[in-house]
């Protein structure tokens, strides 16, 4: 057994499938960074949502999704990326 580390950047919303050299018997995501801003600079935060999670586990293969979300109270919202690392045992 080993960890093999693979590292994705992901848009809100999206998925993404990092594949190995051999079965997965193991795996957990962590987050490396975001990025998300809004398009004008006029804008209070009132609040960043950031979450990655495992999707699917199949053999050589994990499929993760990302979620990178600000707004404000004025309903204001902005979507970014979030830099992903996937951590496998195989």
């Amino acid at each position: 057994m080993a960890l093999v580390f693979n590292n994705a950047n992901v848009e809100h919303g999206k998925s993404h499938t990092f594949t190995f050299n051999q079965r997965v018997t193991n795996v957990t995501v962590g987050i490396q960074g975001y990025s998300v801003k809004y398009p004008n600079s006029d804008n209070h935060v009132r609040a960043i949502d950031v979450n990655a999670n495992i999707a699917s586990i199949s053999g050589q293969q994990v499929t993760v999704t990302a979620n990178c979300v600000m707004y404000d109270d004025s309903k204001n919202y902005a979507y970014g990326s979030v830099d992903i690392t996937c951590i496998a045992v195989v």
